[in-house]
């Protein structure tokens, strides 16, 4: 019996570990909502069952950024029994709070050596090409500036924000490999991410991955950094030339810059109006998911009197990760998110080397996007927790297995 149970286990994983590759590449995805769902509730179901033959791993979950994730979560769930719509504010506790409370500990389990960390890494190479594929056809035969296909439809600043926090994957792939016919290939890829990104013409994309950019000099031309900011800005601008050339759109959100200053003052009322009602509602928040920012009771006690959204600027949420998260859940949820993303920072710092070794890469991969979306692009636009919680978890993988191999 003692010979079958390992058999049997290992199987298991097997089976979870393919899983979790699926479910990467669903999730960023708009097709395959059902099939995420399944394969996310069958994983934890597979985890509780096998934790029993490997108990010792639930060690992993003893760590600053599990105990602030987890503590997220629950401000989530009080937010929502507390809330000033129950009803709407449990069917999103069902959405993203829900998958990334079912995938974070599976995906800690499962992804534990190098191995695998390198088919998570093609994954998200791999969701860099599909992006760009689906990008350029919606360019070419739709006219439009944003992925709008059967198997991936985004909005013209998620699809920006979403390239920039993939493009640190196909420059991993860049120093990792060294086959001369993928270093071309990744060049191009390169080019042509950056190439879309400039097409999109959203400018906290552009910030986002000028961001990224600088950092990868930083790593890349440490010795001579003046000599990398030098090539990324020639390269940028070779490629915004173009892109000025090819597009009328680009052209227009260039010139119309100093009119749409407007547009950031809009943001401003969204961040503003966020903070002065959250401060009425301090712990707790006024309840989670977006649509609570368009209710007017939250804002009754301020100097709005009615929610921002009536004002018919395009406020539906505060364009603003953090203060959205201050006003759905208080200080509490504000304050262990904050734990999460700086913990996860931390992690990723820890003895980091500035080499070609792969787990390096990642980790500096990981960083970037970590950084350039859930940071820079983060402030100034709405992003998904559970993407949030997918790169904190492979944070978390990486540094665990660095720690594993340096003991």
């Amino acid at each position: 019996m003692d010979l079958i149970k390992p058999k049997f286990v290992e199987k298991i994983y097997l089976i979870m570990e393919c899983n979790i590759y699926s479910a990467l590449l669903l999730a960023f995805l708009s097709k395959g909502e059902a099939i995420l769902n399944v394969m996310l509730f069958l994983n934890f179901v597979l985890w509780l069952i096998i934790i029993k033959f490997d108990f010792s791993k639930v060690s992993l979950l003893k760590n600053s950024v599990s105990i602030f994730f987890y503590l997220y979560i629950l401000s989530i769930i009080i937010s929502t029994f507390f809330s000033i719509n129950p009803s709407y504010s449990f069917s999103q506790l069902l959405k993203d709070p829900l998958k990334a409370f079912l995938f974070f500990p599976v995906f800690l389990w499962i992804i534990d050596n190098e191995s695998k960390l390198k088919r998570i890494a093609f994954v998200f190479f791999l969701l860099l090409i599909i992006y760009n594929l689906n990008g350029y056809y919606s360019f070419i035969f739709k006219d439009i500036y944003h992925s709008d296909t059967w198997l991936l439809h985004t909005t013209l600043n998620r699809y920006g924000g979403l390239l920039t926090l993939f493009i640190p994957f196909g420059i991993l792939y860049f120093f990792y490999k060294e086959n001369i016919y993928l270093k071309i290939f990744n060049i191009l890829l390169m080019l042509a991410t950056i190439f879309a990104i400039i097409l999109n013409a959203t400018r906290t994309a552009y910030l986002s991955l000028i961001i990224v950019l600088f950092l990868w000099s930083i790593f890349y031309f440490r010795k001579n950094i003046i000599k990398g900011f030098v090539l990324i800005f020639l390269s940028l601008s070779i490629v915004g030339i173009a892109g000025w050339y090819s597009s009328d759109f680009v052209k227009t959100k260039i010139i119309k810059t100093k009119e749409d200053i407007n547009t950031f003052n809009y943001r401003t009322i969204g961040w503003l109006s966020a903070i002065e009602s959250s401060l009425n509602r301090p712990i707790i928040g006024w309840g989670y998911g977006k649509k609570i920012f368009h209710e007017d009771v939250p804002f009754l006690d301020t100097s709005y009197k009615t929610s921002p959204k009536k004002l018919n600027i395009g406020l539906e949420t505060p364009h603003n990760t953090f203060f959205a998260i201050l006003f759905q859940q208080g200080f509490l949820g504000f304050l262990t998110f904050m734990g999460v993303f700086f913990f996860t920072i931390k992690n990723l710092l820890f003895r980091l080397r500035f080499d070609k070794n792969f787990l390096n890469l990642i980790r500096f991969s990981v960083l970037t996007s970590y950084i350039g979306y859930f940071g820079i692009f983060a402030f100034f636009n709405p992003t998904k927790f559970f993407y949030f919680s997918i790169f904190t978890v492979l944070s978390l993988s990486i540094f665990n297995i660095l720690r594993k191999i340096n003991k």
